[in-house]
């Protein structure tokens, strides 16, 4: 806890009390903290579509969410990660999105690793708390999540508190 300020601290309180989009999008968010539009063309808008939250799109037409599975199960982490995001924040659907984001954890995709890590940690479902627990700790390689992860597994101390 030292460094930490009180704020950020009741920021993840109240995290963990709403709803799975917002704690998957506060995680996002840590995560695209500095990206800004479309790196190659310089552009706000990326060739998905306008912003949300930084660079990001999470929408996908029912053609590109036919397109990304196959690519999404045969390997292609930032299919998965996409299609997680969709189904998080667009079709809020919690079991879909851990689907597509164990499938990228599953393979070292960090993002993936402490975003399903977040989503089981929200889940409220005490069962799931030691596989969340693991997914953090893997996304914590990545230096650049050891913040985000570190306050996640805060999170899921004081939920496991509570059960």
């Amino acid at each position: 806890m030292v460094g930490r300020s009180t704020e950020s601290l009741d920021v993840i309180e109240i995290v963990t009390r709403s709803n799975i989009a917002s704690l998957v999008a506060l995680t996002w968010l840590f995560i695209s903290a500095s990206a800004v539009g479309d790196p190659v063309s310089g552009s706000p808008e990326s060739k998905h579509g306008p912003p949300v939250m930084g660079n990001a799109s999470f929408w996908l037409s029912s053609d590109e969410v036919r397109e990304l599975w196959p690519k999404a199960t045969n390997g292609d982490n930032d299919a998965s990660y996409r299609l997680a995001n969709y189904y998080a924040f667009i079709k809020l659907d919690q079991d879909r999105a851990a689907e597509c984001y164990r499938l990228g954890a599953e393979r070292g995709h960090s993002e993936s690793q402490l975003s399903l890590g977040a989503l089981l940690v929200t889940s409220r479902d005490s069962n799931r708390f030691d596989e969340a627990e693991r997914w953090l700790n893997l996304a914590k390689r990545d230096k650049r999540l050891i913040l985000s992860a570190d306050s996640w597994l805060e999170a899921l101390a004081r939920a496991r508190k509570r059960r």
